[in-house]
Order: C-alpha cells, then structure tokens, then sequence
C-alpha cells in the first residue's frame, strides 16, 4: 500500500541524491524483497528425504544457498547408495538430518544477520555499499557532463 511512485521517488532523491536535477518519472513492477528463512520440521519421514531447498532456503547473501544444497545432496547420496546395495543398514539415513541440519541452521543464521545488516538503511555496510555505488557510476559519466 505504501509502495506508490511518489514514496519511491522521496526514498531515491533521500538515499541517492542526485548530482543535478533527476526525478524519475516511470516505475514498474513495484515490490520489496523480502526473505522468508524457512527450514523443514523434519529431513525424513519414512522413505521421502529432503535435501536443498526443500529442506532450507534462506536469503542469498553469503552466497550459502546452491554450496549447502550440493553438500546435503552428496552427504545423502552415498547414504542411499549405501542402503540400497545392502552394505548398509536403513538406519544410516537417520545420520543424514543429524550431520545436515546443524550446518542449514548456521547457514539461515548468518545469512539472515548477513541480509539484515547490509540491507538495512542505518547499516554502515549499506551506506558504505550506496557511497562506493555512486562513485563508480558518477565516475563514469564524461568529464564536464554533470553540474
């Protein structure tokens, strides 16, 4: 509801201020990013495993996300090899959520601390992250173009 072209516009010009005059004056598909952290009650029930995604999802910084997915996939493929050629016993499935969940529990954590802290509008990360922006885009506009 708050999300109007004029809420936008004040929130630009009060955290990118411009060199000259800019107002922006078209936007679309208007939304905030928002992370829902989740992790599965459960990695197993019964004869169903959920690895990856299914089992965590967390917000993308720290870059966490594909890394946790392939090592939950690894942990339990070599599990279920096991099983399925009688070298192991159906037990060792149990393992896989006690070695696994511990890592996705940091994993959301962090990333979660990650995300609010650098997205956060009083963070210094972020404002040092809007400085260092603008300076790489304004240092790229031809010498005598801006005011």
């Amino acid at each position: 509801d708050n999300l109007t072209p004029e809420f936008i516009q004040r929130q630009w010009q009060e955290f990118c201020p411009a060199p000259g005059p800019f107002v922006p004056t078209e936007f679309k598909d208007l939304s905030f990013f928002e992370v829902a952290c989740k992790l599965a009650d459960t990695y197993r029930k019964g004869k169903v495993l959920l690895a990856g995604d299914a089992a965590h999802c967390h917000s993308p910084a720290g870059g966490q996300g594909m890394n946790t997915g392939l090592q939950d996939a690894a942990n339990l493929a070599w599990k279920i090899s096991s099983v399925l050629k009688g070298h192991a016993p159906d037990k060792l499935l149990d393992s896989y959520e006690l070695e696994r969940r511990p890592i996705a529990e940091w994993v959301l954590s962090n990333s979660d601390a990650m995300f609010r802290g650098t997205t956060s509008q009083t963070s210094a990360a972020f404002n040092f992250v809007r400085r260092m922006f603008l300076k790489v885009v304004l240092g790229l506009a031809p010498q005598g173009s801006l005011p």
